[in-house]
């Protein structure tokens, strides 16, 4: 590498969340011809995109076919170092790296790329020392999965005085229990997080209260607790949280959700998830008027109720439900769901707003999807799953083209 390069590199490395650096450094690079220019440019413009831009498709296809093409040569100094490497805004800025590793060369690290996320491996003994590392400081993203530390790890990262500017953090499946989220939700170390994931972690209830109450997690945005023992009071302390206003996405699969209990209904606060998923919570129709009735579904736009037991009351509690009006994608398969629960959706009038209808996996027939096929009401359907197992060719045929985007 040239000193000139080198220099440009610094820069971008000095302020990793400024686009300005690198595009004068893909200026740089377009001078001599070199691709890596317009690699820049590309992601740099799809990290400023919505998901939903029509401009996104064109430059998606460009992106893949520079990485295929390059790749392997503009990650090499990167191998090294760990794995999992992922570039953003045109340089590696994720990678998987032991702790020990990270440990005797972060500097070397951070002088070839802005790294702002780091996924740590084999961290056992090293986690101390690598709570107290100053080099965290330059990451916005930290993951520690799956290390089985257990409610230590939570302390640590208490403790560690490099974490402060930390936007999101990731430590599932390492039985942190409701202690640990107890001490995380309580630091005002994490008031810059506005993402937190703690996956398969068994925290129950009093865990979810924490961080249901916790004024330093105001800035969450999204929240995953899935595979852990919340029941149905936990999803009521974060639906009617009074503080995380800004939680936009909620993540409960494989919990009990679905358990039948006694519980005093929430009161409405501030949060209003605009996605919530619910997959695999033995959810009955008992638990779908449980959930309507919550406070705070009132912005809903995805509801994902994937591998419950609703069946056709569930189905019809959904339909008749007036917060149903804001659903933009309703995932339903593998529910028990029949012909009358179809129909009973079918002829909502609070679903007309619904893009992405998913019943696969459930007994509906002929009956049932001659319903999505002359109901009035879905006019903003463009995507119908059914099962394929029970439909006539004809009537696939024409569901098919009815919604066929």
């Amino acid at each position: 590498m040239s000193p000139e390069e080198a220099a440009f590199l610094d820069r971008v490395c000095a302020v990793p969340e400024d686009d300005a650096p690198r595009l004068l450094y893909a200026d740089w690079l377009d001078e001599r011809n070199d691709p890596r220019g317009t690699f820049i440019r590309i992601q740099c413009a799809l990290a400023r995109l919505p998901d939903d831009d029509p401009a996104r498709p064109p430059l998606l296809h460009w992106e893949g076919a520079l990485l295929d093409r390059f790749e392997v040569r503009w990650s090499k100094p990167f191998r090294a170092f760990g794995s999992g490497l992922r570039f953003r805004r045109g340089f590696i800025e994720a990678i998987n790296v032991e702790a020990r590793m990270f440990l005797r060369r972060a500097a070397e690290l951070f002088r070839l790329a802005p790294i702002r996320h780091v996924r740590f491996l084999d961290v056992g003994s090293s986690l101390e020392r690598l709570m107290y590392c100053p080099h965290l400081a330059r990451l916005s993203a930290v993951t520690i999965f799956a290390q089985h530390i257990d409610e230590r790890l939570t302390r640590s990262l208490v403790d560690s005085p490099h974490l402060g500017s930390l936007r999101e953090l990731e430590v599932g499946r390492n039985r942190v229990g409701d202690r640990g989220a107890e001490r995380l939700a309580w630091s005002p170390r994490f008031r810059a997080l506005t993402s937190l994931d703690l996956s398969d972690n068994a925290i129950g209830d009093t865990g979810a209260r924490a961080i249901a109450q916790s004024s330093n997690l105001a800035n969450l945005e999204a929240l995953e607790l899935r595979r852990n023992e919340l029941s149905r009071a936990g999803l009521g302390f974060l639906c009617g949280s009074s503080v995380l206003a800004r939680l936009r996405r909620i993540g409960l699969s494989l919990n009990y959700i679905g358990s039948p209990q006694d519980a005093t209904p929430p009161a409405a606060g501030v949060a209003s998830p605009q996605s919530l998923d619910l997959r695999e919570n033995g959810l009955t129709e008992e638990g779908v008027r449980m959930l309507t009735a919550l406070p705070g579904l009132g912005r809903l736009s995805r509801l994902d109720l994937g591998q419950n037991e609703i069946g056709n009351g569930g189905a019809a509690a959904l339909a008749a439900w007036t917060g149903a009006e804001s659903l933009r994608e309703l995932l339903l398969p593998n529910n028990r769901i029949g012909d009358d629960g179809a129909r009973s959706l079918a002829q909502s009038p609070y679903l007309s707003n619904l893009s992405v209808l998913k019943l696969s996996d459930n007994p509906v027939h002929d009956p049932g999807a001659f319903e999505f096929l002359n109901t009035p009401r879905l006019a903003h359907l463009r995507r119908l799953e059914l099962p394929t197992l029970g439909l006539t060719p004809a009537v696939r045929r024409a569901l098919a083209r009815r919604y066929s985007s």
